[in-house]
């Protein structure tokens, strides 16, 4: 059995994310990856998993959070009456 194993600028293009996302994630180890000496190596078949089990609704749950973060921050603008 071989396994596929892609770079960090493959998984931000099969994911359609900025590579900086990608490094963010695997900083704090919430995506599936592997140290090969210095270089980050990540199996495909474990990314595609990663994405089925995780993505959707972390997906809509992160953007309904940053739309509160920035009303708590006053980063809309408000109408003036």
């Amino acid at each position: 059995m071989t396994s596929d194993w892609l770079t960090i600028d493959q998984v931000a293009k099969k994911l359609q994310v900025p590579t900086s996302w990608v490094y963010e994630r695997t900083r704090h180890h919430r995506i599936p990856f592997r140290k090969m000496g210095k270089y980050l190596r990540f199996n495909e078949a474990e990314i595609d998993q990663w994405v089925q089990q995780n993505c959707s609704l972390k997906i809509e749950l992160n953007s309904k959070v940053q739309v509160m973060e920035r009303k708590s921050y006053g980063l809309y603008s408000q109408k003036k009456k």
